[in-house]
Parts: structure tokens; C-alpha cells; sequence
């Protein structure tokens, strides 16, 4: 296959979704002579994954980034991006996140790439933050977007931010969602419960995501905890590591002891969504979650927070539960609801699953961002 140009993405929480987004970009565009410039972080298992991808073919160079602000370390990785661009040659930069996304616009403009696109994956500005803070990072934005040849918003809500926030002029806007494989079998619930020893009996409510402040655990395990009271055989489990890991579960141990299970990683969760019968999710804020998109594949009724990507997936009654970030009891009224009613429930998986294949699969993000590189590179010549 003739290959069409050089990318490179530029990326420093090379960890979750966000290395999961580049990862699909990487290895489902062979069109395209793409390359990454990561930081692999305090993630454990991210040297392995940009070792895979070395494997599989790729050029990935490691270099120190961090996430929050750190002058000196900032300028270091400025030059050393700088250097690896005037060595690539590209004619595409794509930087994914916050910190990533104002060290790589700089070093595009500074080495000459002539297409930049940047996308946030969940603005680093948002309503929880102190109002001076958000005013610092709107500022860095905006900076950031006259830089820009493109952002890509990867939900309706998050590109409405954008527009709000006029990081960007409207042209130079675009909206592309995550996407998923579909499952194509049957869900073999007892089998996946079998696998990964959970309790054979009762309803599971599962969370697939990181033991971390966004994801805010603590809320979802009060939650559970509270639902334990209206439906004592109900269990839950978690899956995913993170900095909250011992203070998630210590109190897990507390407020629900043996109706806990917990997984700190799986490479293919999707035995974890088979072997539950609803997704559970109290994130303060997101992009557009993979988890989300993965549960409603396998048709679980979801009970989410209404954020960025949830709130534009979920029609709330007709395919999943929303309920406000931050309101563990009212998360609970949605999951108790979905286990009281479980013909409604049903439905609005069937509903959810049904949407997803119709328009978030990943074939069709895969075709959407080569439409878009090419258009840009075709503007350029």
C-alpha cells in the first residue's frame, strides 16, 4: 500500500483511552507513515505497550514529560521534541492532551510542520476547578489554538466547550467520537463469571477505568454501598489501577466487604461486561469513554454522570440512566432503578447496543480520521 505522508503523535499521558486512541490510530491507518512521541509516566505497563507497537512496526521515542506544569522539565522536552520533528519531517503533527498538545504546537511551529491538529481528550479546564485556575488554562488554550491548524473535539459537549471557550475559530473545528469493535458472539455471562471468579448468583454492576480523582471512585463505591442496602445480593466490581487503589480499597473493604471484586488489569475487558448485568460509571468529567462505548456494545443498561461523552450518548430512559457528577445518591436511584426494572433495563441496553454499532464503531473513527488528514494535506499541496 502506497503510504500517503508522514504523522507523527505527540503524547504525554500515554496511559487509558488516550493511549488507546493513539494506539488504534497507529496500527488501523497503514496508509499513513505514522510515528508517536510519548512519555510513558508512572504507568507501569506503558513501556510494554510502546514496546508492542516498536514490534509491530512503528518509530516510538520515550522522552520525560510531565503532566503538570514543571518549567525546566517543560523546556527540556520542548527542545527534545523540537530536535525529533527537524529529524522526522512531517507534514502532520497530532497531539493528544493538554500538556502534549501546548509542547507539540510550539515544536511544530518551531520545526516547521505545516498541518498541526490537537486533541484534548477532555479539556484540562472544567467546572471543579478554582475559577483562576480554569482562567490559566483557558489562557494556554487559546494560546494554543492560534497554533492550530485543526482541534478535534471527540464529542459534541467538548467541541460546545471549545466553541464557548473560542479556543478556535469554527472552521477549524471538527468533531470526531471514539469508536469500538463490535462484539459479534453471544454474551456468555456464566462462563465469563466462571473465568474470573466472581459469585455465580445476583446481579454485578461493573466500572471498567482508572483508580483516579476523575473517575471518582470513592463516589461510585458509596453508591455501591447503598444499593447493597436495597438489593443485598447484588455485587460489584471494579477493574483498573491507579493512584486511588489503596484509599478505593480500603473503603470498599469497609462498606461492602465480600460484594467487592476487584481486577487491576485486564487486557480484554470484555469478560468483565459479559459477566455483568449493568455498567456503572461517576466520572467528574470525561471525553468520550471507551468504557462507555465498550458496555453498551455488549448491551448493558448504563447508569452514568452527566459529562462530556456521556451526555451525548445516553438519552436518559431510553438507552441508560444519567445522574449529576458528584451525586452519589443520585447514581444510586439510577442503579437501583435499573435492578428493580430489569425488562426497562434490558431495553435500554438493547437500545444502547443498537446505537453503538449504528454509529461508533471503530471502522468508522478509522475512516473519519483519514478523511481528515486527508483534506488537511490536500489544502496544504
Amino acid at each position: 500500500m502506497m503510504q500517503r505522508g508522514r504523522i507523527v503523535h505527540i503524547l504525554e499521558a500515554f496511559t487509558g483511552g488516550t493511549r488507546r486512541h493513539l494506539t488504534e490510530l497507529l496500527t488501523g491507518l497503514p496508509q499513513w507513515d505514522q510515528s508517536a512521541i510519548v512519555s510513558t509516566g508512572r504507568d507501569k505497563r506503558a513501556p510494554a505497550a510502546a514496546g508492542r507497537l516498536r514490534e509491530a512496526g512503528h518509530r516510538i521515542d520515550v522522552i520525560p514529560m510531565r503532566r503538570q506544569a514543571a518549567p525546566l522539565a517543560d523546556a527540556r522536552a520542548l527542545l527534545r521534541i523540537i530536535a525529533l520533528l527537524r529529524e522526522q519531517r512531517p507534514e502532520i503533527i497530532h497531539c493528544h492532551s493538554a500538556k502534549a498538545g501546548i509542547l507539540g504546537r510550539v515544536a511544530g511551529v518551531a520545526a516547521g510542520v505545516p498541518i498541526r491538529i490537537y486533541s484534548p481528550h477532555s479539556l484540562p479546564f472544567h467546572s471543579g476547578m478554582p475559577a483562576a485556575e480554569q482562567a490559566i488554562y483557558r489562557t494556554i488554550e487559546r494560546f494554543g489554538g492560534f497554533l492550530s491548524t485543526a482541534i478535534v473535539a471527540v464529542s459534541p459537549t467538548e467541541a460546545r466547550e471549545i466553541r464557548r471557550a473560542r479556543l478556535i475559530t469554527a472552521g477549524r473545528l471538527r468533531m470526531i467520537p471514539n469508536g469500538v469493535v463490535i462484539p459479534t458472539g453471544p454474551r456468555e455471562r456464566e462462563e465469563s463469571r466462571r473465568r474470573l471468579r466472581l459469585p455465580k448468583d445476583g446481579p454485578l454492576i461493573v466500572c471498567v477505568a482508572h483508580l483516579r480523582a476523575q473517575k471518582a471512585p470513592l463516589d461510585w463505591i458509596r453508591m455501591a454501598a447503598a444499593v447493597r442496602h436495597g438489593f443485598p445480593d447484588a455485587h460489584f466490581l471494579w477493574v483498573g489501577d491507579g493512584e486511588l487503589k489503596d484509599q478505593a480499597l480500603a473503603a470498599a473493604s469497609r462498606s461492602l466487604g465480600s460484594a467487592f471484586h476487584y481486577i487491576d488489569y485486564l487486557a480484554d475487558p470484555g469478560a468483565a461486561y459479559q459477566a455483568a448485568d449493568a455498567f456503572a460509571m461517576a466520572s467528574l468529567w470525561e471525553g468520550f469513554p471507551y468504557a462507555l462505548l465498550e458496555a453498551m456494545s455488549w448491551g448493558l443498561p448504563c447508569a452514568v454522570t452527566a459529562v462530556a461523552g456521556c451526555q451525548d450518548i445516553v438519552q436518559h430512559g431510553q438507552n441508560g440512566l444519567l445522574s449529576p457528577p458528584a451525586d452519589p445518591e443520585a447514581l444510586v436511584g439510577s442503579v437501583s432503578r435499573l435492578l428493580a426494572a430489569p425488562d426497562d433495563a434490558r431495553r435500554m441496553g438493547e437500545n444502547g447496543q443498537r446505537l453503538v454499532a449504528r454509529d461508533y464503531t471503530l471502522s468508522q473513527f478509522l475512516e473519519r480520521y483519514d478523511r481528515l488528514y486527508r483534506e488537511l494535506s490536500a489544502k496544504n499541496r
